[in-house]
């Protein structure tokens, strides 16, 4: 019996002797799996000589092993800190070989990502496109700037006091050209601004993507500084004495991401006003299965792409981009177009309610504050070409590809649900769309070009200084609901 008891007690023993040595070994694979990610991450985050990364992890998992042979005798517990760190050792290892090679073995598909990264980060390594350059200069007063000769004119993509340049071309002018500026210090393009909002001062934050960002066009020349402009030289001996308006755009936000911005960083600059933007492809940007659709069919760089490229891993770049190409051929329309069909789209009527319920909870977390709240539809070029050109806008959208054969369309659809919405939930409202239509019919000037053109940002600036206009007059709770009747009909008068 005693037998009995000492051998189930051996048994005992060796169960939890195995399951301790058992869990000390997953504790060290789980610690180095660990240190490797944690060193990767921090390394990639602070740093874009990625090679080098690679070329670091394989000496830290080098020393990992050399260091457990070294005390083998006492350490011999840790045998499985040199199996996970050969693991990683040929991890890395195997990642610095492919990228080594992938200029040697596909010299082509390696001069193609090349070529896209250069137009994203490196002017050093971009065709001179114009003799005709923006530098921003006067608004670029931003401190702990970057030099960027000393960088090699390495750009860096909303990083604060970091230099861009954008690519463009303007259709007005027929001419391309470049934009040089720098992020101010909280990473937008926009003049800096005090957080403490000065004595007898009127702050307007306008929020919203790529129409706000406005890298397209110089500083001076964006809707909101032309704003800026005008409000400042109407001021009369009474309060306000001066109006500031302060851009929080950022290219791809939704109306998630815009209340994110509302609530943290506009409401920083002590308000008066906020203006919201919304964009025809919102309702995508909000949705992350219609967001993914919308990259595809729009050709976009993803950002995993475009920071791959940044670090110098071109062989992962090019095979994030070639699994994108091959989704893309899978997906046969836009997101964003399919919400302009005349029959109802299940998946993009849901979307759209979520994003306007976060505009709704937009302009409730203003109401409780006390600041005045305006949306402002940003229109599309497509929408003003149906408008002016209905059959042509057909035509090429036809032409893009079988999905979009026996669609019927209707460019009013979207407008038409917002200002219902709008008028349902006491909204301050005002949509861009019609009066751009009538600027670019009346003057056969373009207001689109890659976003708003320079005629377009003037024209954009017109309308909403007419909106902001009957926000601040005495019969502003009046004017609020009918703001846009209002300037459309001031608008038209003009042409």
């Amino acid at each position: 019996m005693e037998n009995i008891k000492a051998e189930k007690l051996k048994n005992n023993l060796r169960i939890g002797a195995s399951s301790i040595k058992l869990l000390g070994t997953f504790i060290v694979i789980l610690l180095t799996f660990s240190l490797n990610i944690a060193v990767f991450l921090i390394a990639y985050n602070n740093s874009d000589f990625g090679k080098i990364i690679f070329v670091g992890l394989i000496i830290l998992n080098s020393l990992l092993i050399l260091a457990t042979h070294m005390y083998s005798n006492q350490m011999a517990q840790y045998t499985p800190l040199v199996v996970s760190a050969l693991v990683f050792l040929a991890f890395w290892g195997t990642l610095l070989t492919i990228e080594l090679a992938f200029p040697v073995l596909y010299p082509k598909q390696f001069a193609s990502i090349v070529d896209i990264r250069n137009r994203f980060f490196s002017k050093a390594e971009h065709d001179h496109v114009s003799n005709l350059v923006y530098e921003n200069k006067f608004f670029q007063k931003v401190t702990h700037i970057e030099n960027k000769e000393e960088t090699g004119y390495r750009m860096s993509w909303h990083k604060p006091g970091h230099f861009y340049v954008y690519y463009g071309y303007e259709p007005n002018l027929k001419r391309k050209y470049e934009n040089h500026l720098i992020w101010n210090s909280r990473g937008y393009f926009d003049k800096e601004y005090s957080l403490i909002k000065p004595e007898n001062t009127f702050r307007i934050v306008v929020i919203g993507d790529s129409y706000v960002e406005s890298v397209q066009v110089p500083l001076d020349k964006t809707f909101h500084k032309i704003i800026e402009k005008d409000l400042n030289s109407e001021i009369d001996k009474t309060a306000p004495t001066a109006f500031e308006v302060i851009a929080l755009g950022s290219s791809g936000t939704g109306q998630k991401k815009n209340f994110v911005t509302l609530s943290t960083e506009a409401l920083i600059y002590s308000p008066d006003l906020v203006i919201v933007t919304l964009c025809s492809n919102d309702v995508c940007d909000d949705d992350p299965q219609l967001k993914s659709k919308y990259d595809l069919l729009s050709n976009i760089v993803t950002p995993m792409t475009r920071n791959l490229m940044y670090h110098g891993y071109f062989a992962l770049a090019f095979a994030t981009k070639t699994f994108q190409d091959v989704r893309r051929n899978e997906t046969l329309t836009s997101p964003e177009l399919l919400q302009w069909t005349k029959t109802d789209q299940k998946e993009i009527s849901v979307a759209w309610q979520n994003t306007l319920s976060t505009i709704k909870s937009s302009s409730e977390f203003c109401r409780d504050r006390g600041i005045i709240f305006l949306l402002t539809y940003v229109g599309s070029d497509i929408e003003v070409k149906y408008s002016i050109d209905p059959r042509k806008t057909e035509e090429a959208i036809g032409s893009m590809g079988s999905g979009y054969a026996n669609l019927q369309w209707d460019f009013e659809k979207t407008l038409r649900m917002v200002r219902s919405y709008c008028l349902k939930n006491d909204i301050a409202f005002i949509s861009l769309q019609e009066p751009l239509t009538v600027a670019q019919r009346k003057t056969g000037l373009s207001v689109f070009g890659d976003h708003y053109s320079f005629f377009g940002h003037e024209m954009a600036s017109k309308i909403l200084l007419c909106a902001i206009r009957n926000l601040l007059s005495p019969q502003a709770e009046t004017h609020r609901k009918n703001v846009e009747e209002l300037c459309h009909k001031e608008f038209k008068s003009d042409f």
